[in-house]
């Protein structure tokens, strides 16, 4: 189109009100005409807007001072523009009741491409977000909403109380065109995430979680009496019977076969597993293991030279499958690195896992895009290898270099 080229908010409208229309690639402005419409207002600083505006023309940025004026914005039913949260006092948005529709033509930001039509940064007191009667959304961001660095409670809320996380989809199928990137992180050395809260996050599938805190808290009270146990960097020895949650990381190794048998009731593992120099044929008490969520920089599952090893599953491992050529892994682990799912020095077992998807397709976002997790052989993708190259005759036994066994006794030790 030629450079000129704009799109006055009429036609803007009618393309939002009509929901079979999607509106993917838009590289236009807006006409500067469309001032003239009626009850539009031109944005600017909150402080001289008019208290009236249905219709507002540009970028709305409320910051801790403009946060005294926001009770303006409570007649608006359009926003032609983008939204921007930062660094406010707010403990809610209920000014927004009557916002329908938010239409973004797009700010390019250098090597940040878009940006989100609504963007929610750094507001400490906010711990309520919802917009009741939002019908419709254009971003030129397929992530459209985006929080970062706000405080656990308003993320919470966002999954548990309210719909503004249910994705946008269109007529014909059930594609997902949101999702949620969660950040916590530049706060107190001390600030943990509970277990809970994490049980919370991880069903959601657009939900992905990139920064966290480094640590669980303390021991919580459990409703509905699950048990729970928290290893506290014990021996998976001297673990008790029964556990449904398990808090730590657990290390099978040699001469600790015997104790597998503690994880068979085991549904959540907020932590990590490694499986080290067993002499273990196949891994069978992992049969209830829904979650794994780690929030340090170790894989969830490892095993690191097991020779014996022919066969490990997890059949409860929670992953939804969609219908196309290629199937669609949603998070149902957290991990702190791109692998969640590594395996060394452990040929034989690599063809089983291979013909698991769950074990060896990526996790990958909503979009079918970015992959979030992976499974490898040796840095090699699972999903990409050749069947006939996981034969352990032709498969090169990988070994742990002595300096990574250094550096795992001392993440052990710590």
């Amino acid at each position: 189109m030629p450079k000129q080229f704009c799109i006055t908010t009429d036609e803007m409208e009618n393309f939002m009100i009509n929901r079979n229309v999607f509106l993917k690639t838009l590289k236009v402005y807006y006409c500067n005409d469309s001032i003239s419409t009626a009850n539009l207002c031109l944005s600017e600083d909150l402080s001289t807007l008019k208290s009236n505006c249905v219709k507002i023309l540009g970028d709305i940025e409320i910051t801790w001072y403009e946060a005294k004026y926001v009770h303006k914005l409570s007649n608006v039913k359009w926003i032609f523009g983008t939204l921007e949260f930062e660094s406010t006092d707010l403990v809610s948005i209920d000014f927004l009741n009557n916002l329908e529709y938010i239409a973004s033509l797009g700010n390019y930001r250098e090597n940040q491409g878009y940006q989100e039509a609504i963007v929610v940064t750094n507001n400490q007191n906010l711990t309520k977000f919802d917009i009741p009667n939002l019908k419709n959304v254009r971003s030129p961001s397929s992530v459209w909403m985006y929080f970062r660095m706000n405080p656990p409670a308003l993320n919470k809320y966002l999954i548990e109380e309210t719909s503004i996380c249910n994705p946008y989809k269109d007529n014909f199928t059930a594609s997902k065109l949101t999702q949620f990137e969660m950040q916590i992180h530049n706060l107190s050395p001390d600030f943990c995430l509970e277990t809970l809260e994490m049980e919370h996050f991880i069903p959601n599938n657009n939900l992905f979680m990139s920064r966290l805190p480094k640590d669980y808290c303390g021991e919580e009270e459990m409703p509905g009496g699950r048990k729970t146990c928290y290893l506290n960097d014990s021996p998976i020895k001297n673990m008790d019977d029964g556990c449904i949650r398990v808090v730590g990381d657990i290390k099978i190794d040699s001469g600790d076969e015997e104790y597998g048998y503690k994880l068979k009731d085991m549904k959540f593992l907020f932590g990590t597993l490694l499986i080290f120099n067993t002499n273990l044929v196949t891994v069978d008490f992992l049969d209830d293991v829904e979650y794994m969520a780690s929030l340090v920089t170790w894989k969830p599952l490892f095993l690191l030279d097991n020779y014996k090893l022919l066969n490990i599953s997890l059949p409860s491992l929670k992953v939804s499958c969609k219908t196309d050529p290629f199937i669609r892994m949603f998070q149902r682990v957290r991990a702190s690195s791109t692998e969640w799912f590594r395996v060394a020095g452990s040929c034989r077992v690599a063809g089983a896992i291979e013909k698991q998807p769950n074990l060896c397709l990526p996790y990958k976002d909503v979009f079918n895009e970015t992959y979030l997790y992976t499974t490898s052989f040796g840095g090699v993708l699972c999903s990409i290898k050749n069947v006939d190259s996981l034969n352990p005759d032709n498969y090169e036994q990988e070994k742990m270099k002595p300096g990574f066994i250094f550096m795992f006794l001392i993440f052990l030790i710590l």
